[in-house]
């Protein structure tokens, strides 16, 4: 008997340890964050850390849009959200670029996540006119 296909998200093309993902999350150049149906924080990378400025353990603590306004006091994200969008944080500090951020949903319309399961993600990318 042979063991049961992963689901199409989970394909990959070679073995990979999943206890690796993290490490591969948090050396990546994007933010990541996950949201819950509640709009609070599930999961956070580093570069999030790092591109938000705040520690992680803050960020687990707020709402997204609470720690996009970290960032732009006018940041909200549309309700509902039913399909990607993007949006373009302007920084306080206009030294530092600009943060583009992508909006996913991961949960079809009508489909209710287990409590705490991430409901949208959210991908944070430096974003500059030379771009």
């Amino acid at each position: 008997m042979s063991a049961p296909a992963p689901p199409k998200a989970l394909a990959v093309l070679a073995p990979f340890d999943p206890a690796q993902l993290g490490v591969l999350l948090d050396r990546l150049e994007v933010g990541l964050l996950a949201a819950d149906g509640d709009d609070r924080i599930v999961f956070a990378n580093r570069s999030a850390e790092r591109l938000l400025g705040a520690p992680l353990l803050s960020l687990r603590a707020l709402t997204a849009e609470g720690a996009l306004r970290l960032v732009d006091p006018e940041a909200s994200i549309a309700r509902p959200l039913l399909e990607p969008c993007e949006l373009t944080l302007t920084r306080r500090d206009a030294t530092r670029p600009e943060l583009r951020v992508a909006v996913t949903p991961l949960a079809a319309e009508g489909e209710a996540p287990a409590k705490g399961a991430p409901r949208y993600a959210l991908a944070l990318s430096k974003h500059s006119d030379a771009e």
